[in-house]
Parts: C-alpha cells; sequence; structure tokens
C-alpha cells in the first residue's frame, strides 16, 4: 500500500517545481529589453518567419498595366524603380517601368492605359502635370533637383511625386460622395450623363483650406440692405435696391438733439 502521506509530499513538491519554472519564465518576460535586444528579437521573429514561408513572390499577371516611363537621366533608374515597387506593393495594381525616349511625349495605349512620364525639362516651371480624364501624368524632375539636394533627398522627393503622380492620374481627386462633379470621366458621353452640375461639400472643403493656405480671401455676402448700412453696397441694378439705396442714404429730417442730462453731468 503507498503511503499518503508520501503522495502528498510528491505532489506538492512537483506544484512547486512548475510554479517556481512559471515564475522565473514571467520574471523574464518582465524584465526591461534594450533597444538592441528588441531589435535583434524582431529580426529573429523576421528570419523564422521567412524560414516558415520562403517569403513573398509575385506572379506575373498577363494583362493591361498602368507605366512609368523613365524618359532623363538625373536621377537614377534604380530611385524610379524602388518607388513603384512600393506602388504596386501597396496598391496591388500592376505597374511597370520602362525606358522612354526624352523627345518624344509618352502617352496611354491600350495595353498601358495609364501612363507617368519622369522628364528633365528645363523649360519648364511645372512640377506634376496631370490630365486626370485622360490618364497620363508627367513629373519634372528639373524642380526637385534645383536646391543641390543629396542623393537620399531626391530619391524621397521622386517616391513622393511618383506616388502623387499616379494617384492623381488613376482618380485620387475623385469624391467619396457622390453624386459629384469629381468623379472619373474619360469620355464626353460620360460628362454629359453627369447630371449634377456641382460638387459634394468635401471637394468644396478641400478648395477652402487650400484657398486659406494659399492667402486667397473669401467672399463676403450679405443682404443690399446691410451692405448698405456698412457703405459698401454696389449702385443699385433694380427699383428694389434703388429704393433701399434712397431709404438708407435720406438725411434724417429732424436733426439729432443732444441734451444735458444734470443727473449725468453730461
Amino acid at each position: 500500500m503507498k503511503n499518503p502521506l508520501r503522495i502528498v509530499v510528491m505532489s506538492n513538491l512537483a506544484l512547486a517545481l512548475v510554479a517556481g519554472v512559471v515564475a522565473s519564465l514571467a520574471e523574464a518576460a518582465t524584465v526591461p529589453m534594450t533597444a538592441e535586444q528588441k531589435a535583434a528579437l524582431r529580426k529573429e521573429r523576421r528570419e523564422k518567419r521567412l524560414a516558415e514561408s520562403g517569403g513573398l513572390v509575385e506572379r506575373d499577371v498577363p494583362g493591361k498595366s498602368a507605366l512609368i516611363v523613365n524618359a532623363q537621366s538625373a536621377v537614377p533608374m534604380e530611385c524610379i524603380i524602388e518607388s513603384t515597387a512600393s506602388i504596386r506593393g501597396l496598391s496591388l495594381v500592376k505597374v511597370e517601368v520602362a525606358t522612354g525616349d526624352p523627345s518624344k511625349a509618352h502617352r496611354p495605349t491600350p495595353q498601358h492605359p495609364v501612363v507617368v512620364s519622369v522628364v528633365n525639362d528645363v523649360s519648364s516651371d511645372v512640377t506634376l502635370l496631370v490630365a486626370p480624364e485622360q490618364n497620363w501624368a508627367e513629373l519634372n524632375v528639373r524642380l526637385l533637383l534645383q536646391d543641390n539636394p543629396t542623393d537620399d533627398v531626391v530619391a524621397s522627393r521622386l517616391h513622393k511625386e511618383l506616388w502623387r503622380a499616379i494617384l492623381m492620374a488613376m482618380g485620387a481627386a475623385n469624391s467619396m460622395s457622390q453624386p459629384c462633379l469629381l468623379k472619373q470621366i474619360n469620355t464626353l458621353r460620360e460628362l454629359d450623363r453627369t447630371k449634377t452640375m456641382l460638387p459634394s461639400p468635401q471637394p468644396i472643403s478641400n478648395m477652402i483650406d487650400v484657398a486659406d493656405k494659399l492667402g486667397i480671401v473669401r467672399v463676403h455676402k450679405a443682404t443690399y440692405r446691410k451692405a448698405c448700412k456698412e457703405g459698401w453696397a454696389p449702385e443699385p441694378t433694380n427699383d428694389v435696391q434703388r429704393a433701399i439705396w434712397e431709404e438708407t442714404r435720406k438725411l434724417p429730417e429732424k436733426p439729432i438733439q443732444i441734451k444735458f442730462d444734470p443727473k449725468k453731468g453730461r
């Protein structure tokens, strides 16, 4: 017959060992890690995931694609390729890169319905030229290089402007609130079928924000009567305005008298 006391003692010992292990693990988990240790841990986890999955690969799907044409040599092709990879990776839209002739204008084709050209036009003072209805854009790198930036700054500027160019050429300015004039229109038929004659509130709000940033003043509106009283109304153009004009400019029949009040002393 087994000794009950021995079993209880052994059980308590096992529980104590388990509790000790758990406590030590918890203590290790709560020990503050240095930035280097955290970076090493992240790297270790990335390498583990890479070993398990083999990393991401891109399938070459046949069909139409957007095209970024490099028609300049002032900025390295590698910068354009890296930025294009970012656009393709985040949007999952097929975007390809090609080398183009600097003396030619590159425009959409049936195979490439969207084209962004990277040029170095020394005669132009425009950074981005966008034709949203024809789905093409031109990015002039001359304006990005005018202050002799470092290579890193050039790469950063090109990356941002390429994103901006392809977004604008592919409907980024279209409003999410419909019906609205800010929608994708590529043909006269689509323009005629757009019944609304006004934008939705959001694009107007964006317009006002830009106006404020550029220092463009706001239009001030008021009733004709109020404008007459404030002294800035234009001359009347109809009988109603003429009557208000004359009424607000009519001199009082009785002049205002200022009487002395002995109690107030004035």
